[in-house]
């Protein structure tokens, strides 16, 4: 323990070359490795040390790792804290202190354990990260991120950018797990606002595609599933990597699962509701395509 801390209070590090915070890769860094160490020993001296280096370090990916490790430790406790220290490094990295480094694992700490507080902290990010932090809107708790959601989707406009019409696919993406998302999507579609760009993107949302923030540096057992239908994503501005999946798949804790035939109906039936308020060709042909995807309902 006191070799640990001395390194870790030292503010310096040695690099492994391994792909950071990939299951099975291994640690990336030293300083990563002796912060799995601190988990590994536990007890309380440990865990105080963990808790000082989360105050003191702005490095995304330690601070996931210290978050999940803490979480594991003494689940709930110190949640509070990993947001502050989030927002704190996110707060440097839009100031262009941290370099073009990976800031998804910070966004995963607001998605996991962030509440309706952490909402105005993505907003302000949209700029910078505009497809991390939408999708975590998309997946806060309990939908506490929808409303913005749908703000950012609203004002969309008629651009004709992937970037601008990502808050409708995302809308998309969780309308048929919230009425509000549903009841905007359908708002937005009867008033004809919705350009001609966004429908192939709504569509695939509705068949199935389900975007994701990249790897799940805070769930070890976590990784990216493979197939045909994978897609990955890198966005230069604001070094964002994500990747989506194809097909009637949602994500659990355990990994992948089918739709129930509920889910399924509950997906044609908005996919029909948005045909009966659109005559706008491109969206039609979009939403039939989408519809012919879906699974049939088990007899």
């Amino acid at each position: 323990m006191p070799a640990i801390r001395e390194f870790l209070q030292r503010n310096q590090d040695l690099s492994f070359g391994t792909p950071a915070g990939r299951p099975g890769a291994g640690p990336s860094s030293l300083r990563l490795g002796l912060i799995d160490a601190l988990a590994q020993i536990g007890g309380d001296e440990a865990l105080g040390l963990s808790r000082q280096v989360l105050q003191t370090t702005a490095d995304p990916l330690e601070i996931a790792r210290l978050t999940r490790n803490l979480e594991q430790q003494a689940p709930g406790q110190f949640r509070g804290e990993a947001l502050a220290a989030a927002r704190e490094a996110l707060t440097q990295a839009a100031q262009g202190q941290l370099g073009d480094r990976d800031v998804a694992p910070l966004f995963q700490v607001l998605q996991a354990y962030g509440d309706a507080s952490v909402v105005s902290d993505l907003l302000a990010s949209t700029p910078r990260w505009n497809y991390y932090a939408t999708m975590t809107l998309a997946n806060l708790p309990e939908g506490q991120g929808v409303p913005t959601l749908i703000q950012l989707a609203q004002n969309t406009g008629q651009p004709t950018s992937t970037k601008a019409n990502f808050p409708l696919q995302m809308l998309a993406q969780v309308a048929p797990q919230y009425p509000e998302a549903q009841a905007a999507l359908l708002e937005q579609a009867r008033a004809n606002r919705i350009p001609d760009s966004a429908w192939t993107g709504i569509a695939i949302a509705l068949a199935g595609d389900q975007f994701q923030l990249g790897y799940q540096y805070l769930d070890s057992n976590f990784a990216v599933p493979q197939g045909p239908g994978l897609k990955t994503y890198h966005i230069v501005a604001g070094n964002q990597n994500y990747f989506s999946t194809a097909g009637p798949m949602t994500f659990t804790k355990g990994g992948p699962a089918g739709w129930s035939d509920e889910q399924i109906a509950a997906r044609q039936t908005l996919i029909d509701q948005l045909l009966g308020v659109n005559s706008n060709p491109t969206a039609v042909q979009a939403l039939q395509r989408a519809r012919n995807s879906l699974p049939q309902p088990k007899p």
